[in-house]
């Protein structure tokens, strides 16, 4: 991996970004690169750096790098789906008009094999909430569709595909339509209330109630008390956010 990493910085800096090389650096990617544990992280700041240094370059590369996303192998497709999930969070793939592009990619994804590959693409889908968050209307009812199918993930067995769906619908809705919100809410509510079975031993939630908002609301409430920081971080997030479109 590590000779990898030293011929991809020699062609980076014979073809003039020495700037994304020094970004990279800097920030501790060529390390993260070499990692095979945290490879995907170390692409997502190549993928930063290459979008605030080298925009231009990145439509050939979303080109080439699309095939990888087909990739029989896990590693190639983590790597791809890494790269695409980053750029969604800057402006630059709706300034090169690859938007659709790199957003087509992402929501291909969801039904991946890899673990891994599902929650990118998840995190790409959220990302574009900071990098193009007028797109976020545009393409509300696809995005919501695709962070209630995470919370559903069958092959998840420690709710990571979830929690980051949960993460995603965070960054989101304060951009979406409140119509779409609506219209989705009770499909939210379903999923969620899965999450808290060792929840329900100590507490008895009742009936469901027919207000899909105040199910949601309850849902999210009981999952504040979920023994894991990470859950209960992106729980307090999305209700927030959740509590203001009810």
């Amino acid at each position: 991996m590590s000779c990898a990493v030293e011929t991809l910085k020699v062609m980076l800096l014979r073809g003039g970004s020495e700037e994304v090389v020094r970004d990279v650096g800097d920030s501790g990617g060529w390390e993260l690169l070499a990692s095979p544990e945290r490879h995907h992280d170390g692409v997502a700041l190549l993928a930063r750096a290459m979008a605030r240094h080298a925009g231009p370059r990145l439509p050939l590369v979303v080109k080439n790098l699309t095939p990888a996303l087909s990739s029989a192998f896990d590693s190639q497709r983590v790597t791809a789906t890494a790269f695409f999930a980053e750029l969604l969070s800057s402006s630059v793939v709706k300034d090169l008009l690859v938007l659709e592009t790199v957003l087509d990619a992402m929501t291909g994804r969801q039904k991946d094999s890899c673990l891994l590959v599902r929650v990118l693409a998840l995190r790409g889908l959220g990302n574009i909430a900071s990098g193009s968050p007028e797109k976020v209307r545009k393409h509300g009812p696809t995005l919501l569709a695709s962070m209630v199918s995470g919370m559903d993930d069958k092959d998840d067995p420690h709710n990571l595909v979830a929690l980051e769906a949960m993460s995603s619908l965070s960054k989101l809705l304060d951009h979406l339509e409140e119509r779409d919100i609506q219209s989705m809410l009770l499909h939210i509510a379903i999923r969620i209330r899965p999450f808290f079975d060792s929840v329900r031993e100590q507490e008895d939630i009742g009936v469901i109630p027919e207000d899909s908002g105040i199910v949601a609301v309850e849902a999210l409430n009981l999952l504040l008390k979920d023994p894991v920081p990470a859950v209960r971080i992106k729980v307090a997030e999305t209700l927030g956010r959740l509590v203001r479109i009810l």
